[in-house]
């Protein structure tokens, strides 16, 4: 259906996209904005990333799986305004849950005889787009430093995944955890995404690894938020938190207290 009629495809769908973008920005439209791009981004993830190929037995977390696309619902989640306390803490946990299935569901998917194979990093690896002089030289290095130690290298990054999607569900040492996560997805982009292959002139998206950046540094400022709401005394809150729930404005300050 599409190939008849790609430029006018592509022209749309560039349209669409710089649409949600903009409509972010706008307040009024934004709740119209993240539904719009919850449904491009269920398209996109089942017709244009074959649901992350994870039913092929080949999905690997360093080359992008589960999909970019889906990551983009999960970003969008956290992104949802606010509608009261109870709302804003409901979409929180909604968010943490979904995070540590997507760290479980890789720490599966580097379990699999495809990615654990002596050469699979390797291969993995030598294959991601490259584009760039300068990023084949990194890739060619780390390439050959993984071949051999596939076997050693997927166990290590099930634990390490493993251990960052359980370490939300349990709030232990979730700071570290989050910021393991961020070195993590960064890695991955960078070695087994080579950065999207935004330097090949093909590619559609910038791949996982930003969105999954973007998503853990949510989830850093909202376990910031926490940490400091449980350091603050009760009876300085107990003020504020009957103004809310009149309604009216609240404004910080230890003269509210």
């Amino acid at each position: 259906m599409i190939e008849p009629h790609v430029a006018l495809f592509n022209a749309g769908a560039a349209t669409l996209q710089v649409l949600i973008g903009l409509g972010l920005l706008f307040r009024p439209a934004v709740k119209l904005s993240l539904l719009v791009s919850f449904a491009w981004a269920c398209g996109i993830w089942f017709a244009g990333e074959g649901l992350g190929m994870i039913f092929t037995g080949a999905a690997s977390p360093l080359t992008g799986a589960p999909g970019a696309a889906l990551i983009y619902l999960l970003a969008g989640l956290a992104c949802w305004p606010a509608e009261g306390l109870v709302g804003k803490a409901g979409d929180d946990a909604a968010v943490r849950w979904c995070w540590s299935a997507v760290w479980l569901g890789a720490a599966v998917l580097w379990l699999l005889p495809a990615n654990d194979g002596t050469a699979a990093t390797h291969d993995a690896i030598a294959s991601a787009p490259s584009g760039a002089g300068w990023l084949s030289g990194i890739l060619t290095f780390v390439a050959h430093a993984a071949a051999g130690r596939g076997t050693a290298i997927a166990i290590a990054l099930a634990a390490i995944s493993g251990s960052i999607g359980l370490s939300l569900v349990y709030g232990w040492h979730t700071r570290f955890f989050l910021g393991l996560a961020i070195a993590v997805s960064a890695g991955y982009w960078i070695v087994g995404q080579g950065f999207g292959g935004v330097f090949t002139g093909q590619a559609t998206d910038p791949g996982t690894g930003p969105v999954m950046i973007l998503v853990a540094g949510v989830l850093l400022a909202q376990q910031h938020r926490r940490e400091l709401s449980a350091r603050e005394p009760f009876a300085a809150r107990i003020p504020a938190l009957t103004r809310r729930s009149r309604g009216y404005p609240v404004s910080g300050g230890s003269g509210e207290a």
